[in-house]
C-alpha cells in the first residue's frame, strides 16, 4: 500500500520539484520509503511513497524499473493471487529478482499489457510508462478500492493517489467545482468522475486510460476482459477470499465490530488458518448503547483470536476530530469512525486490517433493499399528482428531513436509479435548489453530472430490482463513500484496509445468485448467514443491525457549537454559491429542533467550510445549472 504520483509531457523532468511536493503530500501513505523515476527521454517522471507489506526488502521498492529504464511502474495496492501469476510467468521464462507482488504486476504488464490485469485478484491503482511508445497507462481496480486522480493541462498529464497531492503539485488551480459542491451536499460525498477540485477527475473503477502526446487521452474498461466468475460452494469461496486477504509480511488484524460481516470474516479466517489471529474492536464506556463490544468479545473468544478492545470516550473521539477532518482528501460526512478505528489499529501495532465492507451491498443489508421496491410500487400505483403533493408538503417545513425525503421520492422520476438516489439524499432537490439558488425549487436534480447518472442507470438495468439495488449500492455509495473514506482515513494512519467481501471471485459469484434467493430474508442477510450458520452464533446473526455511531448531534449542540457556528458563518460569507439566509436557517432550526432537521445537514456545511478553508479553494458559481432530469451519453470519464 502506497502513494503514487506522476507527470507526463514535454520536459516533464524539469518539473521534478513539483513531483517532490506531491510526494511530501503523500508521505503519510508511505512512511517506509520513497523513490523517483525519470524516463530516459525526460517525458515522464514518477514518484512513490511506500508502506511495505509484502516483501519488505528493498528489492520491491518503487518505482519498479526495467534494467534499460524504458519501462517503469508505480503501483498502489495488493495482488492477492500474485504467487499463482508469478508461477505462470516463470513457466513462460520470466526471471524474478524479488519476492513481492510489485514485480509480478510489472512483468504482467510487460508481457500482456492492460489485458493482463484481468488475471489479477487485486485492488490497485497503476501508472505504467512505456518509453518505446512514449505512452502512459493508468488503471484502477474493479470496485475502485484504490483511488487514482488525474488532470490534463495544456502540456502535461498529472496523476496521484490523492487530490491533496494534485493540489500540492502547483500545476492544478485551487478552484472548487460548483457541480462537485452540489454533489457533496446531495449525497455527503462527491460522485465520480468529478472531484471537489474543478480540473481534477477520478479514473472510473474498472477502467484504464492511455495517454500520449500524439493521441491524448483514450479510455477503456479492462474489466470487460474478466473471465466468468468461478463457481463453487459460496462458503468455500468466502474462506478462500479471506485466506487470500490474510497474506502479509507485517502485522495484520481484523476489525471486529460484533456484527455479521466482520464476524463472518473472523470465522472464515479461523477456517483458513491455524495461526494466531488478531482482532480489534472499539467500545464506548460513556455511550454503552452504541457499543457492540460484548458481541465482538464473544466472537473473538469463539475463534480464539488475540483481541484488543479499545475504549473510546466522547472526549477521546472529540480529541481525534481535528486530525480526522484534516485527513479528508475530499469532503465527506462520514469517515471519522474509520479514522478512529484505524488510529486504534495502528497504535495496537497493526499495519494491515481486514474490514467487512461489501457485505451489505452484496447480501441486502441496507434498508434501501426494502424502501426502493416499496417506492417503485407506490409510484406505479399512485394516481395522485405527485409534484403538487410534494410542493404542499415542502412548503409546510422546508428544513424537515422527513418531509424532504418524502418530497424527493415524489419528485424523482420513477426509475430504480432515481428512486435509489432519492433514498440516499441529504439535501433534497428542493432544498438544494434553495440552498444554491440554482433555479426552480420544484425541479428534480440528480446532484451529479449526466455521465455519472447514465452510468448508475446503466448499472441498474437488471431484470430483478434487488440486483439493481446491489449494483447501485456498490457503485453509488460504497465506491465514492465507504471505499474512499476507508482508503484515506486508513492511510492517514499508515494502515492498509482490505475488504475480502470484494474479492473478485467471491463477489462476482455472489452477484450471480438470483436476487430472490440472495436477498430474501426474515433476518438480516439471511442467505449469507445460512451459508456460515455453524460458525456464527445466534447472538450475532439475530439482532438488529448496529453501526459505529458518533454522537455528532450532541457535540454540535455542545462542545462543537461555536466551531460549527463559525464555520457556517465563514461559508456563507466566502462562498458565493451558497445562499447565506438558507444555510443559516438550517443551523438555527437544527439548534431548535435537532431531531426534525437532522445533524447531517448542518454537519455537511461545517465539513465543506473546513475543507474549502484548509485547502484554500476558491468557488465560482457561474457554471452551475439546474437540471430537471439529467441525461447524456455513456460515461467516458473525460468531460474536460
Amino acid at each position: 500500500m502506497c502513494g503514487i504520483a506522476g507527470i507526463v509531457g514535454p520536459k516533464a523532468a524539469s518539473l521534478m520539484p513539483n513531483l517532490r511536493a506531491m510526494l511530501v503530500a503523500l508521505g503519510h501513505r508511505g512512511p517506509d520509503g520513497q523513490g523517483e523515476y525519470v524516463a530516459p527521454g525526460g517525458a515522464c517522471i514518477f514518484g512513490h511513497t511506500r508502506l511495505a507489506i509484502i516483501d519488505v526488502s528493498d528489492s520491491s521498492s518503487q518505482p519498479y524499473v526495467s534494467p534499460d529504464r524504458n519501462h517503469a511502474l508505480v503501483y498502489n495496492g495488493e495482488c492477492y493471487n500474485y504467487m499463482q501469476i508469478r508461477a505462470q510467468l516463470k513457466s513462460q521464462g520470466h526471471v524474478f529478482d524479488s519476492e513481492g507482488d510489485t514485480e509480478v504486476v510489472f512483468k504482467t504488464l510487460l508481457a500482456s499489457g492492460v489485458e493482463g490485469l484481468a488475471a489479477a485478484n487485486a485492488m490497485f491503482a497503476i501508472g505504467y510508462w512505456d518509453e518505446n511508445r512514449e505512452t502512459l497507462l493508468l488503471a484502477r481496480d474493479f470496485y475502485g478500492q484504490k483511488p487514482l486522480y488525474y488532470a490534463v493541462t495544456d502540456n502535461h498529464l498529472i496523476f496521484a493517489s490523492e487530490v491533496r497531492a494534485m493540489l500540492a503539485s502547483g500545476l492544478v488551480a485551487r478552484k472548487a467545482s460548483p457541480e462537485a459542491i452540489a454533489s457533496f451536499l446531495s449525497y455527503g460525498c462527491v460522485q465520480p468522475p468529478q472531484t471537489i477540485v474543478d480540473s481534477v477527475l477520478s479514473l472510473n473503477a474498472g477502467s484504464h486510460a492511455h495517454f500520449s502526446q500524439s493521441q491524448g487521452l483514450t479510455f477503456g474498461r479492462w474489466s470487460d476482459l474478466l473471465p466468468p466468475a468461478a463457481q463453487g460452494h459460496l462458503r468455500d469461496s468466502f474462506v478462500q477470499a479471506v485466506k487470500a486477504h490474510l497474506i502479509s509480511d507485517v502485522p495484520i488484524g481484523i476489525f471486529l465490530s460484533g456484527g455479521i460481516d466482520s464476524s463472518a470474516v473472523l470465522a472464515a479466517a479461523r477456517q483458513a488458518t491455524t495461526g494466531e489471529l488478531v482482532t480489534l474492536s472499539i467500545s464506548f464506556p460513556d455511550n454503552p448503547e452504541y457499543s457492540e463490544s460484548k458481541y465482538a468479545r464473544q466472537m473473538a473468544d469463539r475463534c480464539g483470536s488475540r483481541h484488543h478492545d479499545v475504549p473510546l470516550s466522547s472526549a477521546d473521539l472529540l480529541a481525534l476530530l481535528p486530525a480526522a477532518t484534516a485527513a479528508m482528501d475530499q469532503p465527506t460526512v462520514d469517515g471519522i469512525n474509520t479514522f478512529a478505528v484505524a488510529r486504534a489499529a495502528r497504535n495496537a501495532g497493526l499495519t494491515v486490517a481486514l474490514s467487512g465492507i461489501g457485505g451489505d451491498e452484496l447480501f441486502g443489508g441496507y434498508t434501501s433493499f426494502r424502501d426502493v421496491p416499496a417506492a417503485l410500487r407506490y409510484r406505479r400505483l399512485s394516481m395522485l399528482p405527485n409534484n403538487i403533493a410534494s410542493s404542499l408538503l415542502y412548503g409546510l417545513d422546508p428544513t424537515s428531513r422527513r418531509s424532504a425525503k418524502i418530497c424527493e421520492l415524489l419528485d424523482a422520476p420513477s426509475d430504480v436509479a432515481a428512486l435509489w438516489l432519492a433514498r440516499r439524499r441529504i439535501f433534497s432537490s428542493r432544498q438544494l435548489g434553495s440552498l444554491l439558488g440554482s433555479g426552480k425549487h420544484g425541479a428534480w436534480q440528480s446532484g451529479m453530472d449526466s455521465e455519472r447518472l447514465d452510468d448508475l442507470r446503466t448499472a441498474a438495468t437488471c431484470s430483478e430490482v434487488g440486483d439493481a439495488i446491489s449494483q447501485l449500492e456498490l457503485k453509488g455509495y460504497m465506491e465514492p463513500m465507504l471505499l474512499r473514506d476507508s482508503d484515506y482515513m486508513g492511510m492517514a494512519n499508515s494502515l492498509e484496509i482490505r475488504a475480502p467481501f470484494l474479492d473478485i471471485n467471491f463477489s462476482r459469484q455472489s452477484l450471480e445468485i438470483a436476487a430472490g434467493k440472495r436477498l430474501a430474508r426474515t433476518t438480516p442477510k439471511q442467505y449469507f448467514v445460512e451459508q456460515l450458520a455453524e460458525w456464527l452464533p445466534k447472538e450475532v446473526t439475530d439482532r438488529p443491525k448496529q453501526g459505529f455511531v458518533l454522537p455528532l448531534e450532541r457535540w454540535m449542540l455542545g462542545s462543537l457549537r461555536q466551531s460549527v457556528d463559525q464555520a457556517i458563518g465563514n461559508l456563507t460569507s466566502s462562498c458565493s454559491l451558497i445562499n447565506p439566509e438558507v444555510a443559516l436557517r438550517y443551523w438555527v432550526e437544527f439548534q431548535k429542533r435537532p431531531q426534525a432537521v437532522g445533524w447531517v445537514r448542518p454537519w455537511s456545511l461545517y465539513v465543506l467550510s473546513n475543507y474549502l478553508t484548509t485547502h484554500q479553494l476558491s468557488v465560482e458559481n457561474s457554471r452551475i445549472q439546474p437540471v430537471a432530469n439529467n441525461s447524456g451519453t455513456q460515461p467516458t470519464g473525460n468531460r474536460r
